[in-house]
């Protein structure tokens, strides 16, 4: 007996012919370790908790008189999913180039850091929050509509003689890869634009600048 399957990105569906002659129950197994368990006269099962873009070996067990009858495995590989599915969660190397600035001395041509984006729903994407990771003053939420994201906050990276000046900051992201990494669909390139804004204070001049934002997911 060898299954037929349908892989879709996160689901795989299996149908057999049941074997003639009293069966007590089928499993189906996944790289050898059970993820379904039928009664004797079912002849279809879908797997939920596949993954896109992911490779799977099946076999499906009739069970007779407490032996194991195996079927002929099967190999499939799961289609990637939209980019509007990805998850956008975990720690992404930044990269930093500026594109325009005013009013700021010494602005560094490019940057380089560690951000981690943290999605506040359990499972797929949604809203996200974020902060640098290795302890720049840097942080918000990013509400996501698709593929992008878009978030403001407070930046304090200016200064205004030896005081530090509170600024603004607009950060928008767009999904432009992504792929399986553990147990989740998840974003693993973005690109998109930093844009900071310091208002005119104590004395000193308006002041600003424009990032071009590549953001890759290394954890």
């Amino acid at each position: 007996m060898r299954p037929r399957a349908e892989a879709r990105p996160f689901a795989v569906r299996l149908d057999w012919v049941v074997h003639e002659g009293e069966v007590e129950g089928i499993v189906v197994l996944r790289g050898g370790a059970r993820v379904g368990r039928l009664e004797p006269g079912d002849s279809t099962f879908t797997d939920r908790s596949a993954l896109p873009a992911t490779r799977y070996s099946y076999e499906v067990l009739s069970v007779r008189g407490g032996e194991f009858l195996r079927s002929e495995p099967i190999r499939v590989k799961t289609p990637p999913a939209p980019l509007s599915l990805a998850r956008l969660d975990g720690v992404y190397a930044i990269d930093a180039r500026s594109t325009s600035h005013f009013g700021f001395t010494g602005v560094a041509d490019e940057f380089a850091s560690g951000w981690r984006f943290r999605p506040v729903c359990r499972r797929g994407p949604c809203t996200d929050t974020f902060k640098d990771a290795q302890g720049n003053p840097l942080s918000g939420k990013l509400e996501r509509t698709r593929v992008r994201y878009e978030g403001t906050g407070s930046s304090k990276f200016g200064t205004c003689g030896n005081v530090s000046s509170t600024g603004t900051f607009t950060l928008r992201l767009e999904v432009i890869r992504a792929k399986t990494v553990r147990d989740a669909w998840r974003a693993s390139k973005l690109v998109g634009t930093f844009v900071e804004r310091v208002p005119a204070q104590l004395g000193c001049v308006g002041a600003g600048v424009d990032f071009d934002i590549t953001a890759k997911l290394i954890a």
